[in-house]
């Protein structure tokens, strides 16, 4: 990052310098000056300068917050710099000693930059190796980035560091820390218990050393009918032991009286859930007895865990399968979208007069080339195109399934979609490949639903014939998104209603016809029929064209053949047909066919 050119005024006046302004500029003196910060003298290298601008004399910020022993850093998109010089407080409650704060996150690209101080308490002038972990969560305890710290020079004085993780994770609620190795030594995981709540469908991560020594106390208000979850530490009841609260909103009260909430009391959102806004509040006053050392080590050590606790807050969903088909209702056409976006070059109109230098195979794209259900209309780069794929699959899903083989390619195929100076072009050698499909989806069934994720079941067909479709779908920062591909059973494995048979023959032909019944559950349903018809006549060669006929009365079929269609004597022929009406089981199938002038029938009997 380049250096700040900004200085902060440190209101001296310098009567000997001469200053010329312009009236869109400022000019401005080189000042040589010395510094002497906390009675120690400071030198400044060659890379910062102190100016003299109006008799005041402008000092780098940098260098000043660097000597004080400050983070900062500058966000381009936000245009703001940021200075922080505080005690660091952030801990890992299950390693003393080491301490991280003065956080600053600034974009970087498409990344998010994290500077920062650690320091580890009582080990002298000694220099330690130290691998750690923050994990940054919104307020719907839902992890949106991360970074790694490590180093070999940290010590007992605060040392800067940078590091940097995926995405944009700036506006985040919660960090966690945790410390993975020191000096080579592992920091082995603590092990957790399970909290769950039933009547309000939440879990929450308990650390295992809490176990029979808090009571949870589910209290409601009458008047407001607001309730509360509190935590107890047993030992320290006589005196309030309230670690925690979990308090229960509903989404208008919140809306109406949350941020008052936040701002005058220890409380901040934790997740949602329908029509339910969740909540972690601290108490304002003391809950233990301060003149027992052994009741205060007991509440703090539970205390150091809320952190931790607060982000391990799990609103398990309970969808309906009505509001299961609502939301693939809206999810699976846009998915069909992608894939087809993905799928070769045709999803886009070209201008063809307009490539990539060196690589003509690319053309500039000008907007979708017809209506679907995504709206790529102002897609103008491959970030835009990212975000339409992000509004139906989760960003992990999204990386997998269409950025790693498609945008950022490793192998001999081309990206099919790249930028160029600020634009989206596609490669128009990139063929395409697709198939006909339907889905059903209000054959839709829960396979399960665990936290924030819902697999379902349903039917749909490709190229007519019928599968089980198994999809996941999870809420990230209140909204839905398919967080897999589809998986398929094939059609064997589904389950046959009923197959119908028929047979029948005459002198010169036999006929068999099989009806495969697909009962979709829902009252639809989808039939395969196939019937083949065999000539026994000795002038084959003569036959040609076949007129034929075939069902009951209220159902007829007419089809041609010629010569070309069969061979041997032999006629097979596939059709698919939805919700069809079927022959009852003692219904008659009659074939009539007529070929070189002579004609035959003959009835066909069932059998289910």
């Amino acid at each position: 990052m380049k250096k700040f050119v900004l200085g902060l005024c440190c209101g001296l006046f310098i009567a000997c310098s001469s200053i010329a302004f312009a009236s869109d500029s400022i000019q401005a003196l080189l000042f040589p000056a010395h510094f002497e910060i906390n009675g120690s003298k400071i030198f400044m290298n060659d890379e910062y300068k102190v100016l003299n601008v109006d008799g005041h004399a402008y000092v780098p910020v940098r260098f000043v917050a660097e000597q004080l022993g400050a983070t900062i850093d500058y966000d381009q998109e936000q245009q703001k710099i940021f200075v922080k010089n505080r005690k660091l407080d952030l801990s890992d409650p299950d390693y003393n000693g080491i301490l991280v704060g003065n956080l600053i996150l600034t974009k970087n690209g498409s990344n998010t930059k994290v500077t920062g101080q650690l320091q580890i308490e009582g080990v002298g002038n000694t220099k330690n190796t130290v691998e750690t972990t923050l994990a940054f969560y919104n307020d719907n305890s839902e992890k949106i980035g991360e970074v790694a710290i490590h180093g070999d020079d940290f010590g007992v004085d605060a040392q800067t560091f940078v590091s940097e993780g995926l995405g944009d994770f700036r506006a985040y609620s919660t960090v966690n820390l945790h410390v993975g190795h020191v000096n080579g030594h592992i920091i082995p995981a603590v092990p957790s218990i399970v909290y769950e709540n039933r009547k309000n469908n939440f879990t929450l991560d308990l650390p295992k050393s809490w176990e029979g020594k808090y009571d949870a106390v589910e209290t409601v208000d009458k008047a407001s009918k607001f309730e509360t979850i509190t935590f107890i530490d047993i030992a320290n009841k006589e005196y309030g032991g309230v670690v925690f609260s979990i308090g229960i909103w509903t989404k208008d009260n919140w809306s109406h009286d949350g941020q008052t909430a936040i701002e005058v009391g220890h409380i901040s959102k934790i997740g949602e859930l329908g029509d339910r806004v969740f909540t972690i509040s601290t108490p304002s006053d003391v809950q233990y007895d301060p003149h027992n050392e052994k009741l205060t080590a007991e509440y703090k050590s539970m205390s150091k865990y809320i952190n931790t606790i607060k982000t391990s807050f799990q609103a398990n969903v309970n969808l309906t399968e009505n509001e299961v088909k609502d939301i693939l209702n809206q999810l699976i056409p846009k998915a069909a979208g992608v894939y087809g976006m993905f799928n070769g070059s045709s999803w886009f109109a070209e201008d063809a007069t307009k490539t990539i230098p060196g690589d003509e195979e690319y053309l500039l794209v000008t907007g979708p080339r017809g209506k679907s259900s995504l709206n790529t209309e102002n897609v103008k780069s491959i970030a835009d195109l990212k975000k339409v794929v992000e509004d139906v699959f989760t960003k992990d899903m999204a990386q997998k399934l269409f950025y790693n083989g498609y945008l950022e390619t490793k192998d001999i195929r081309l990206p099919l979609y790249k930028d160029y100076e600020g634009r989206l072009y596609v490669n128009t050698y990139n063929g395409g490949h697709g198939s006909a499909s339907k889905y059903f989806i209000d054959t839709a069934k829960i396979i399960s639903q665990e936290g924030n994720v819902v697999v379902v079941e349903f039917i749909t067909t490709e190229y007519d014939f019928p599968y089980k479709m198994t999809v996941k779908i999870e809420k990230v920062n209140g909204k839905w998104l398919l967080a897999s591909g589809a998986s398929f059973n094939n059609e064997v494995e589904i389950k046959y209603d009923y197959i119908l048979k028929y047979q029948g023959e005459s002198s010169l032909w036999s006929a068999a016809l099989e009806d495969t019944v697909w009962d979709f559950g829902n009252g639809t349903n989808k039939v395969h029929s196939r019937i083949v018809l065999t000539y026994k006549g000795s002038d084959i060669n003569n036959v040609g064209k076949v007129d034929f006929t075939y069902g009951n009365e209220a159902n007829r079929n007419k089809w041609t053949f010629i010569g070309s269609n069969y061979s041997e004597g032999i006629i097979i022929y596939d059709e698919f047909d939805d919700n069809i009406v079927l022959p009852a089981k003692d219904d008659v199938v009659k074939v009539t066919l007529e070929w070189d002038g002579k004609q035959d029938s003959f009835v066909m009997s069932n059998s289910r």
